[in-house]
């Protein structure tokens, strides 16, 4: 017994007839409108079917081939008004990944994974953008108000309780231990994140003043280091996620912290191994990452090849103490 394959033509801008018209209705099943279904493959139905191409990660030539019409029979049953799977959204001014991921209740991690030829810190207003799940409550979305991690938007260093600072400690170091991090590294690193933020990651310098230091390490200017690499979002937007999804911002910025670290590019280089500022010892980043040294030693290490801040050597001091009282509450 054999089984009869079926062998659709290929359809394309300036089409007509009935293979047209189910296209444009599986094309609006799928959530992306053609408009009118008039058998008729127009300017808007080719539109259609690029940004259907784009969802699906097809080739992108508004052509309905072998794998498109393949992808666009499982918009075959149901009605036409089901829920799409996917939408396309036109970015307005000022709006960012994160901020377009809020409205459609889907996380800009997802939003890029969607759109892997955009650059996030570089929309341009008209850009379309496929959201994935629009309006869905699937894995894609980060879980507000997470209670494993506590941000909150201060003026200054701490804004935490003890209770909310040692679960910050811990959400941190089973972070960086799944990244390869020694024990003693992320000590090193505790002991220097305490004196910039006391381990909250919602911490301005000066409230709202992008122009100072934001987040976990301080980084400055805000606007031109972690905000810019978030796709530039406002001070505004930085205290809403703060607020509304903490995991999210800890998460956001242990990553860009992991990226600057290794960065080894001489014009983007955070990390910058050396003696000086009291510093031990002159480390690579990598050589830092699995050290095994002593704990307050890594602490200057920090400060002296990342943060380098003119501190005095009794504020340098109070990081080698941190330092040593995190590796003890690890233990």
């Amino acid at each position: 017994m054999t089984t009869a394959v079926i062998t659709r033509p290929i359809i394309k801008r300036g089409s007509k007839g009935q293979d047209v018209a189910r296209i444009q209705t599986l094309l609006q099943k799928a959530g992306f409108t053609p408009g009118t279904v008039d058998s008729d493959f127009g300017s808007k139905t080719d539109e259609a079917v690029r940004n259907f191409q784009k969802a699906n990660n097809l080739e992108v030539d508004g052509i309905v081939g072998k794998d498109t019409w393949a992808l666009l029979q499982k918009y075959a049953g149901g009605p036409v008004n089901d829920t799409p799977k996917s939408m396309v959204h036109t970015v307005q001014e000022g709006e960012t990944f994160w901020t377009i991921g809020k409205k459609w209740g889907v996380s800009d991690d997802a939003i890029q994974k969607a759109n892997p030829n955009l650059n996030p810190t570089n929309l341009q207003v008209g850009t379309q953008v496929v959201i994935p799940n629009a309006g869905g409550t699937g894995n894609d979305t980060s879980p507000s108000g997470d209670k494993t991690v506590y941000a909150k938007p201060t003026a200054g260093i701490g804004g935490l309780t003890d209770a909310q600072l040692k679960a910050n400690v811990l959400y941190i170091y089973n972070y960086m231990t799944a990244k390869g991090w020694t024990k003693n590294a992320i000590a090193g690193l505790l002991g220097n994140i305490e004196q910039e933020s006391g381990f909250n990651p919602g911490a301005w310098q000066v409230r709202h003043r992008t122009g100072a230091g934001y987040g976990l390490v301080q980084w400055t200017p805000a606007r031109n280091k972690f905000l810019k690499w978030m796709g530039n979002i406002s001070a505004e937007q930085a205290d809403y996620m703060a607020l509304n999804d903490p995991k999210k911002l800890m998460d956001k910025q242990l990553e860009y912290l992991l990226i600057e670290i290794k960065e080894i590019k001489p014009d983007k280089r955070e990390w910058i191994p050396t003696t000086g500022y009291n510093s031990p010892y002159k480390m690579t980043s990598d050589e830092y990452i699995h050290s095994d040294k002593n704990v307050g030693d890594l602490a200057l290490v920090f400060h002296g090849s990342f943060e380098r801040s003119a501190d005095t050597w009794k504020t340098k001091q109070v990081r080698v103490d941190n330092a040593k009282k995190w590796y003890k509450f690890l233990i």
